[in-house]
């Protein structure tokens, strides 16, 4: 019966044409983020893999919850130059773990493809996130980046301090990311505001949760 099942499966996804396919695997893709749904969904068939390579948009999406800079490599290399949303945390930026520190390297190496940038701030030193980004980007400008999301993780045990502050809007300043028409961030009144920008989000973070002013 399980047999049966299966043949009946495979006949039916076999006589789905390609543009139906990509669609479902867009979906699952925007579902199960963050996850390697992509890498996942090539390694099903030869016609899976085929449709998933070819699909650029597929591969977008790089986080580090899911990737590891091997990863990265790959999804930027498939994405190739139609642009990366990107996740970034101050969690990766240990210097004392040479394995941590290639994954930024890696997404940095790419940054000038970056259309999406989110950077999570955890309980740990700002300014630790602020050098290595800085000293790994160089002075490079942003102008594929469209949209910017700096922000405390769910688990910020306290608000920023005045210090944080600083140096997140250091951090902002630092991006030249002249071309940006969304931003949303937690604390911080980003200034100058791009002149192209068209939304902007500040979130008012307490002890408890994140509350939209």
């Amino acid at each position: 019966v399980e047999q049966a099942t299966a043949r009946k499966l495979g006949n039916g996804l076999r006589s789905l044409p390609d543009e139906v396919l990509l669609e479902i695997f867009a979906w699952v893709v925007a579902s199960r983020q963050p996850s390697l749904a992509a890498l996942e969904i090539s390694h099903v068939c030869g016609r899976f893999r085929r449709l998933a390579v070819a699909s650029r948009s597929l591969w977008s999406d790089i986080h580090p919850a899911s990737h590891n800079y091997r990863m990265v490599a790959l999804y930027a290399g498939r994405n190739r130059s139609l642009g990366l949303n990107v996740t970034l945390s101050n969690r990766q930026f240990c210097p004392n773990k040479a394995s941590h520190i290639k994954f930024p390297k890696t997404v940095v190496h790419a940054q000038r493809r970056w259309r999406s940038l989110t950077i999570e701030v955890e309980n740990r030193s700002v300014e630790e996130l602020l050098n290595s980004l800085n000293g790994m980007r160089g002075n490079t400008p942003l102008p594929g980046l469209k949209h910017l999301c700096i922000k405390a993780a769910r688990f910020y045990s306290q608000p920023f301090s005045e210090e944080e502050k600083s140096q997140l809007f250091s951090l902002y300043s630092s991006l030249q990311a002249d071309n940006l028409i969304s931003i949303a961030t937690t604390d911080l009144v980003p200034y100058p505001l791009p002149s192209n920008l068209s939304e902007l989000s500040i979130f008012v973070h307490s002890r408890t949760n994140l509350s939209d002013t």
